[in-house]
């Protein structure tokens, strides 16, 4: 199946790599990866809004579940996760 055909070609084992490291890291944290993707979305300040998607009730309370672990989130953290996804954008110009 070729659905990703309009990605670079590094693109699937490099988001693999990352996704694995990120895994690994919230299970240190204690964490599930959802729990700690919702929360680095509720903390990180170039975040403007997180929109949950959910197929059932359970499913919305379990993502809900998300704003607890913020804490979590401490500044250590959130540059580690920065280290592993390198996606912090450039500095926004006021002009």
């Amino acid at each position: 199946m070729h659905l990703i055909f309009f990605l670079p070609e590094e693109y699937p084992s490099k988001h693999g790599m990352i996704s694995g490291r990120l895994t690994e890291f919230s299970n240190e944290l204690g964490i599930s990866i959802i729990h700690l993707s919702l929360a680095w979305c509720l903390k990180n300040p170039d975040v403007s809004t997180v929109i949950l998607g959910a197929s059932n009730v359970d499913q919305l309370k379990e993502n809900l579940k998300a704003a607890d672990v913020v804490e979590k989130l401490t500044s250590d953290v959130m540059e580690r996760i920065e280290k592993i996804v390198q996606s912090k954008p450039k500095a926004w110009i006021d002009w």
